[in-house]
C-alpha cells in the first residue's frame, strides 16, 4: 500500500493537535472540502463549509458562447489600462477549456506580445451585512514554461452603501507565477455596506493569465494567506 501524504491531511493533523491560541499566532491554512469538519473552531477562522456568495464562481457559464468566441463568462465584467506610450491597447478576456484547474472551464487574461496590460477583473455584486467579515480568494496560473518570470497582481473587495457609493477597501497581492496559486485575504464589511464583488488586477508583458476558482464567502480570519498547489 502506497503511503498516503496529503499535504490537506498534514494540514488538518497540524490544526487539530493546535491549541486555538496557537492558531493566532500562525497562519497554517486548512483547505476547504472534505477533510474540513474535524475542527469546528479552525474551520470558522478560515471560511470553510460557508456557502459561495459569487456567481458563476468557476467561470463554467458563458450562455450562448463558445470558447472560440473570446466571450465572457456569466456574471462577471472586464476591463484594462494601459500605457498609452506602448500604443492602441490589445488587453482581452476569453473563455476558454484549456488548462482549468477545477472544472472544464477557466478564464485567460491575455495582453499581447509588446504591450503591458493590466486586466481588470470584476464580479457580479452580492448581498452584505455590514460589520461581517467577509474571505475571498482566487487561483491563478501564468500560462507560460516553466522557469518564465512572473508578475504581481491585486485581489480587493470592493463594496458599496445602499446608495451605490462605493466604500472603503482593502487589497492583497497576488503572486502570479507558471505554477497555480491561490491568494486570499478577509475583509470585514464597512459601516453602511450592502453589496460587494470581488475584484482581480493582473498584468504581465508576453504571457496569458489564467484564473479560476474564485471565492467570496461570509466568515474566516486568518489574514492574508497563499498557497502554493503542489
Amino acid at each position: 500500500m502506497r503511503p498516503f501524504t496529503s499535504p490537506a491531511l498534514v494540514a488538518v493533523l497540524l490544526l487539530t493537535a493546535l491549541p486555538l491560541s496557537a492558531l493566532a499566532s500562525h497562519q497554517i491554512l486548512l483547505p476547504c472540502g472534505p477533510l474540513s469538519g474535524l475542527h469546528p473552531e479552525a474551520d470558522a477562522r478560515t471560511g470553510c463549509n460557508t456557502p459561495n456568495l459569487l456567481q458563476n464562481p468557476g467561470f463554467e457559464t458563458c450562455t450562448g458562447c463558445s470558447p472560440e468566441a473570446g466571450a465572457l463568462p456569466d456574471g462577471w465584467t472586464y476591463s484594462f489600462f494601459y500605457d498609452a506610450s506602448e500604443g492602441e491597447p490589445v488587453g482581452n478576456a476569453s473563455w476558454t477549456h484549456v488548462g482549468a484547474r477545477e472544472g472544464t472551464a477557466a478564464l485567460r487574461l491575455h495582453a499581447g506580445e509588446t504591450q503591458y496590460v493590466y486586466h481588470i477583473l470584476e464580479s457580479a455584486r452580492v448581498p452584505v451585512e455590514a460589520g461581517s467579515s467577509y474571505s475571498a480568494s482566487v487561483w491563478v496560473r501564468l500560462d507560460a514554461p516553466e522557469g518564465t518570470t512572473g508578475s504581481m497582481g491585486f485581489l480587493q473587495v470592493l463594496f458599496w452603501d445602499a446608495a451605490g457609493r462605493p466604500l472603503r477597501g482593502d487589497f492583497e497581492r497576488v503572486p502570479v507565477e507558471p505554477g497555480w496559486t491561490r491568494s486570499g485575504l478577509v475583509q470585514a464589511a464597512p459601516e453602511g455596506a450592502t453589496e460587494a464583488a470581488l475584484e482581480l488586477s493582473l498584468g504581465h508583458e508576453t504571457h496569458a493569465i489564467l484564473v479560476d476558482a474564485t471565492l467570496l464567502q461570509k466568515g474566516g480570519t486568518l489574514n492574508p494567506w497563499t498557497l502554493i498547489d503542489g
